[in-house]
């Protein structure tokens, strides 16, 4: 899960429903470059937001080697600047930031897995991990990280809650036995697990769809607290201390007091709900002859930003969403588009930003 803020779409919606961001720290400040430098947009990935501008990362990877370069866009000037290259053996599909560092998952000189890590002044570092350690083998069979609310990394699959601070530092505590981490919350000691048995190898909220029961673990008390039976995502959220998909597509806030609240209607349609609560994005996948044209599979064929109460459209955004959306600053968030088969053929970056809709052409 992926914590950050937008508010209601200023003139759109009215008044917003969203708690203050704290930035952790801003990224370098990096010459401007043109655009067509940049990788074309099919290897160029969304990793999230560092203060204003958003962090991509580019594949430049060779035959036989595979690669990756930083890049941030700034909206206010629709300039790229271009950042440092990650290690070799960095995972790119696994990259995430936590609004100061990017860190990846990456192969270690011995063969383990480990992590990489880049931080805001270019320098980059290799972590290695425990492989001693009982949940190591489980986790690198499935596992993955993700940003912690506050700076720093958490290890989710892992049978242990295993923390990395933001120079390297690996801290490894118990959990209650018999259960895996799914994810962090909003709330510093306050972490998302499901149960799991010898025979598993990683948990199985990773896979989509996938209806789980999930627990509410402090890891001061060790009290452990069941959320809900059927659950198929989780999510960032200022309101709460985390959002969660239920199998019949609605989204429920779990807040400090243990307690649920359902934020958007029942859903058979992909939708992606903004960490405040106030809307939702939606994906419908319709019969139309342009989407099948273009080869869209199972990418989206409509995206749409709607009310999260009601259901009602306020806009409808370009293009067949091909990235995450990544949600920043207030009234912000933003993803990689496909256009329609009538659209230029050009992938577009899409950002939505105070109120405003803009398509940045990518090479």
């Amino acid at each position: 899960m992926a914590f950050g803020v937008i508010a209601v779409l200023s003139g759109l919606l009215g008044a917003t429903r969203q708690a203050p961001r704290t930035i952790i720290s801003p990224p370098p400040v990096l010459p401007s470059v043109e655009p067509s430098r940049l990788p074309p947009a099919g290897e160029l990935t969304l990793v999230g937001w560092q203060g204003e501008r958003l962090l991509a990362l580019g594949d430049i990877s060779s035959i036989g080697s595979r690669a990756g370069r930083l890049w941030w866009f700034d909206p206010a000037s629709h300039a790229w600047s271009p950042g440092v290259d990650l290690l070799p053996g960095s995972r790119l599909d696994s990259a995430v930031t936590d609004g100061s560092t990017l860190a990846t998952l990456a192969a270690m000189p011995d063969g383990s897995l480990g992590l990489a890590m880049v931080g805001t002044s270019g320098d980059a570092q290799r972590i290695p991990l425990p492989t001693a350690a009982g949940w190591y083998r489980t986790w690198a069979a499935g596992g993955s990280l993700e940003p912690l609310a506050g700076g720093g990394y958490v290890l989710t699959g892992a049978a242990a809650l295993v923390t990395i601070s933001t120079d390297g530092r690996v801290k490894a505590e118990s959990l209650p036995a018999g259960y895996a981490l799914v994810g962090a919350t909003r709330e510093p000691g306050m972490f998302i697990v499901e149960r799991v048995d010898g025979t598993r190898t990683s948990v199985s909220i990773a896979i989509p769809g996938t209806p789980r029961q999930l627990w509410l673990v402090s890891s001061a008390t060790g009290t452990v607290t069941p959320i809900v039976d059927d659950a198929i995502a989780v999510a960032g959220s200022t309101i709460g201390v985390a959002a969660v998909r239920r199998s019949d597509g609605s989204w429920w806030t779990l807040g400090q007091d243990e307690k649920i609240v359902r934020r958007s209607p029942p859903s058979d349609v992909t939708s992606a709900l903004d960490p405040s609560a106030a809307v939702v994005i939606v994906q419908t996948h319709e019969r139309d002859p342009a989407c099948s044209a273009g080869g869209a599979t199972s990418d989206a064929c409509q995206v749409s930003l709607r009310d999260a109460i009601t259901g009602q459209e306020i806009v409808a955004l370009p293009g067949l969403a091909q990235s995450s959306f990544e949600w920043g600053p207030p009234s912000t968030f933003a993803y990689l588009s496909r256009p329609r088969e009538a659209d230029p053929a050009t992938d577009v970056l899409v950002i939505v930003r105070g109120g405003s809709l803009e398509r940045i052409v990518l090479p």
